[in-house]
């Protein structure tokens, strides 16, 4: 169980008032997101790399609704707040000068300049509404018909658009679903797309390696909701006097004053 590291200071926990916290100037959220990556085309090991992005304080976790959940109004708000998060999922039914390009010339170029086109095309809609453009996550597609290498260039090209574009960010699935070894016969339905078994599967790894990177990345967004506020610190305190090792924010080993004050600096900070 959590306990108090022997010979510590045993002064009194001196917190700042919930109004104190409430009063602190807005803070703009980074979070520093470690997502595993494709192979790059110039390694022969899966890379790593890092990417800064903001999050909205007006993010809209579901159509229509605040991150809180309440209703924002009518109906209409699903349709036109403008995004500030796109995800991309993609790496099935290639062209024809994809696949020439691919799969005759060993090749990633036409997939990478049609992908790059996609998320273009979005980002030209969204500027129209006034709008900032928004972060995307590119992911790649699990194993379906296509050859072990015809996956490996469209993932070394998403992997290539994330590493040049501060705003993109790339997940992985191909990897993260086992590459070859991906089980299509208890997944899919029909060799490409998800049974509801497949779905919860996909959705299961993906959800999983998204929090970790955020836990990773922001440690005092305490509820994982990829926002810092007062749910969090409330959450945090509740942890703290409970003796949760989940409080235990510089990662002693120990619950003690000092996470308190390491996570109120944090909090303050914004992440």
């Amino acid at each position: 169980p959590p306990r108090t590291a022997t010979g510590a200071s045993k002064r009194a926990v001196r917190r700042p008032s919930r109004a104190a916290i409430a009063s602190t100037p807005a803070r703009s959220l980074y979070q520093r997101v470690e997502i595993e990556k494709g192979r790059s085309p110039s390694r022969s090991n899966s890379t790593s790399w890092t990417r800064e992005r903001r999050v909205s304080p007006n993010w809209v976790a579901s159509p229509g609704r605040s991150r809180s959940g309440a209703r924002r109004g009518g109906a209409s708000d699903a349709a036109t707040d403008p995004p500030t998060h796109s995800v991309l999922w993609i790496g099935q039914n290639q062209t024809l000068e994809e696949s020439t390009d691919i799969y005759y010339g060993r090749r990633y170029a036409v997939y990478k300049s049609n992908v790059e086109a996609v998320i273009a095309r979005h980002d030209a809609v969204i500027a129209a509404m006034g709008a900032p453009a928004p972060r995307w996550l590119v992911v790649s597609q699990f194993k379906t018909g296509y050859e072990e290498f015809q996956h490996e260039l469209m993932s070394a090209a998403l992997y290539r658009i994330a590493a040049e574009q501060p705003r993109v960010a790339f997940l992985n699935l191909y990897r993260l679903a086992g590459g070859e070894t991906f089980d299509r016969q208890k997944y899919l339905v029909d060799g490409v797309h998800p049974s509801a078994a497949g779905a919860q599967f996909l959705a299961a790894l993906m959800n999983h390696e998204l929090k970790a990177a955020l836990a990773a990345s922001c440690p005092t967004d305490f509820d994982r909701s990829g926002f810092v506020d007062m749910v969090d610190y409330d959450e945090y305190v509740l942890a703290f006097e409970a003796g949760s090792i989940d409080a235990d924010f510089d990662a002693s080993g120990f619950v003690d004053v000092e996470d308190f004050t390491l996570f109120v600096e944090a909090f303050i900070a914004g992440c």
